[in-house]
């Protein structure tokens, strides 16, 4: 079992340690050498081989790659015996060789062994001078070409991610044109198309590739190399040349639409090429090869492998993405570097103990030794009682102490009567005794006080680092800019006669987060919001909304959100007990996609309730509007007002909120009446034991799910319509009659009707604030 381990682990290792760069160059050296131009010159291969010099085991195994594509054309062209002569002498040179290698010595081993093998040929056939002439001129393409083709392995072997030079892109483009050439013909049968050849479909998948990440001048110098080596090497008839050009021109017309559109564009062109240039006569195998090459280039990841990041603008976009990473990742390490901090100080501030109210021995025996040094060392009777009879009067002391502190007072009654008669001034150390007991009940108080200050304290700090944790994993969420459908935006937005400046798709986790867009002034014009939707809708397949618009001199700005399923209209009435109304209300749509209905009571009626239940709900707004976690928001709200409570700010917190995608709401309540669901014929209630918020260092919060539906209608109220002195609406059974005899479905028109009904029924006797919030659920058509 160990070697089998042993032997997983070794292969394990020997494939780590593999150089698959290396051994690509060495494999694409097998192709290049397949390569004869009008069947005579396999140049190409020659080239390459020299061009792969860096290191031993590269040359070395590009040798041997390099033979076996001569040989394997040998069997069919003896021509090809001068250049497997030619590779043996430059194998041979850079292995008996003991100096440094470089370009230039490579150039002139190459050189000098082409024209040695040529010219002894040339004088073995017979001296020609249109020969001579065309060995001197293969001499310099081949120089030319290792040049060039250095570049292009240099690129390869260090995998490098980074925009290409105009000299590497000119050598990637040759290699693989090279590799297209060389491979060998392998085909496979197919109804229809015949037989389908594998250097068709990496032609295309070559040429589709370049169109789309390099765009229209690039596709086209590609489809003029690619379509001229292949009609070099008899492959191809030259009229082909035109259709492959053609092909990669329509499909760079069509590359601002994507991938989907390059593909088309290519497939368009290769139609109208054969329809013009070949007599109408359209050729199924390349039709079939296309077709798979479209499928598979479709399929490829949007990086292609880490080829797009040789291209300017895709290296852009990789770029901007690394960059957003970098700063993520700052930004994240900064935050939970806070978290950190935050965490432990508000640990620190929860940890904090309660002094009992109880006296303690050492406290009593501090009061005794003040007592002593106010009331007693002037004393005619000091000696006597702290120092002859020291026990009995400190145990006498000590017993009045606890006395008063368990009966809150100390009373004379309370003083022993031996006690009484060695002192004459008992009542006046009773009276001093008190006033340090109340003295030191009133230092606990206060320095409990501080210790329940920093427990809210420590508690908002808990708060608020959940709030940075929730930030930093917003922040961590891989976004990513769909940079495709940014293309389709702005032709289908131009199409609408909408003059664009930018366009930005926000996806995060494969889901859309937003659409912002960027145009020049509208300038208030009619149906200009309505062409804009009408483009992303027709872009995107689904229907959205404009979440925000913004305009100024230079034009405007957009947010385009998903259309939510739900919708709630909302309607409200209330009544003052008096000049002001403690009942406070909020109806907001927040950025988080949820509707919050809220309704404030501040405790009692007037300025002062009202100024609570205001502080309260504008809490509420701020921090839900910043999509604080409501629980969050919640206990914030809490604390801050407990921290308060010397001026006893205290609210009942009744929340509602309505998820507009799903329809399912949360109820919240602290101190909150009774709320009611009215779903068709019948009403669901949804009732609160819980205390007003800034009541308890810790939130009495009770929570509540329910799914709404289609139609359904919610019914808050505060407590002001539910509890009066007498008790006439007590009971919920008599506001649910009143809830069904309204037969609206206008939320207005039901508040209205439920506070009126109420009122009728108090005669105007009313001891509270009434207020009736109303929100009824309606679903969108999407």
């Amino acid at each position: 079992m160990e070697n089998m381990t042993t032997k997983q682990i070794n292969a394990k290792q020997i494939i780590k340690n593999v150089r698959w760069s290396e051994l690509l160059l060495c494999m694409f050296a097998f192709m290049f050498a397949r390569v004869g131009v009008m069947g005579e010159f396999y140049t190409l291969g020659i080239a390459y081989l020299s061009s792969l010099y860096i290191r031993k085991d590269l040359r070395r195994w590009s040798s041997i790659f390099a033979l076996l594509g001569f040989m394997s054309v040998a069997v069919f062209n003896a021509q090809v015996m001068k250049y497997i002569i030619i590779a043996g002498i430059i194998i041979l040179c850079r292995e008996i060789g003991n100096y440094y290698l470089n370009i230039f010595n490579q150039i002139i081993i190459m050189a000098t062994t082409m024209f040695v093998v040529n010219v002894i040929k040339l004088v073995i056939v017979g001296f020609n001078f249109i020969e001579f002439s065309l060995i001197i001129i293969e001499i310099l393409v081949a120089s030319a070409l290792m040049v060039i083709f250095s570049y292009g392995v240099e690129v390869i072997r260090e995998n490098k991610k980074r925009c290409l030079t105009q000299k590497e892109a000119i050598s990637i483009i040759l290699i693989f044109t090279g590799i297209i050439a060389g491979i060998v013909d392998i085909y496979i049968e197919l109804p229809i198309f015949n037989e389908i050849f594998f250097r068709d479909i990496f032609a295309f998948i070559f040429l589709i590739t370049i169109t789309y990440l390099g765009g229209v001048n690039m596709g086209v110098t590609v489809s003029v190399i690619l379509s001229a080596i292949l009609t070099a090497i008899d492959y191809m008839p030259v009229n082909f040349c035109v259709i492959y050009g053609l092909s990669s021109l329509l499909g760079g017309v069509f590359s601002s639409i994507g991938r989907v559109g390059v593909v088309l564009g290519v497939g368009l062109g290769q139609i109208v090429g054969f329809i013009i240039f070949n007599n109408g006569q359209i050729d199924m195998s390349l039709v079939g090869a296309y077709l798979i090459a479209g499928i598979i280039s479709l399929s490829l990841p949007a990086n292609y492998l880490g080829i797009a990041n040789w291209f300017k603008n895709h290296y852009i976009e990789e770029s901007e993405e690394l960059h957003m990473e970098r700063i993520q990742r700052i930004v994240t390490n900064r935050l939970n570097q806070f978290v950190y901090a935050f965490t432990k100080l508000s640990q620190a501030y929860q940890k904090q103990d309660y002094n009992k109210i109880e006296i303690t021995n050492k406290q009593v025996e501090n009061i005794i030794y003040e007592m002593i040094e106010k009331n007693c060392k002037n004393c005619s009777m000091y000696k006597f009682c702290w120092e002859i009879d020291v026990d009995e009067t400190y145990h006498s002391m000590y017993n009045i102490i606890m006395s008063g502190d368990a009966n809150g007072k100390i009373l004379v009654g309370d003083i022993p009567e031996k006690f009484k008669q060695n002192c004459k001034y008992h009542e006046t150390i009773a009276y001093s005794l008190n006033y340090a007991l109340d003295l030191n009940k009133q230092k606990i108080i206060y320095y409990n006080k501080g210790i329940e200050s920093k427990i809210l304290m420590g508690q908002q700090l808990e708060a608020i680092t959940q709030s940075i944790c929730n930030l930093t994993a917003e922040i961590e969420e891989e976004v990513k800019f769909n940079r495709e459908e940014e293309a389709k935006l702005i032709e289908q937005i131009k199409y609408q006669g909408i003059k664009v400046d930018e366009v930005i798709v926000m996806e995060s986790k494969g889901k859309l987060k937003s659409i912002e867009i960027y145009t020049r002034p509208c300038e208030k014009e009619i149906g200009f919001e309505k062409r804009l939707v009408k483009a992303v809708e027709k872009t995107r397949g689904t229907k959205f909304i404009i979440e925000k618009h913004k305009c100024n001199s230079d034009g405007c700005y957009f947010k385009l959100v998903a259309k939510q399923r739900f919708g709630v209209v909302t309607g409200t009435s209330s009544c003052a007990k008096g000049k002001y109304s403690g009942d406070v209300h909020s109806f907001m749509q927040l950025d988080s996609g949820q509707y919050l209905l809220a309704l404030a009571d501040g405790m009692g009626s007037g300025e002062l309730a009202q100024k609570e239940s205001v502080a309260t709900i504008e809490m509420l707004e701020e921090f839900m509007t910043s999509e604080l976690d409501y629980q969050i928001a919640l206990k914030l709200i809490n604390s801050n007002l407990v921290l308060k409570s010397d001026n006893e700010i205290f609210s009942t917190m009744d929340v509602v909120l309505i998820d507009a995608t799903t329809g399912l709401s949360t109820f919240l309540k602290a101190g909150a009446a009774t709320s009611f669901v009215l779903r068709g014929n019948e009403i669901f209630t949804i009732s609160s034991t819980s205390l007003p918020v800034g009541i308890l260092r810790d939130l009495d919060l009770e929570q509540h799910e329910v799914q709404l539906k289609n139609g359904d209608i919610i019914v808050m109220v505060t407590d002001g319509l539910l509890v009066t002195e007498d008790d006439v609406l007590g009971r919920e059974e008599t506001f649910k009659q009143f809830i069904m005899e309204t037969k609206s479905r206008d939320p207005q028109h039901i508040a209205d009707y439920l506070l009126e009904r109420s009122r009728s029924l108090l005669a105007g006797d009313y001891t509270d604030d009434m207020t009736v919030v109303v929100g009824r659920i309606w679903e969108k058509t999407i």
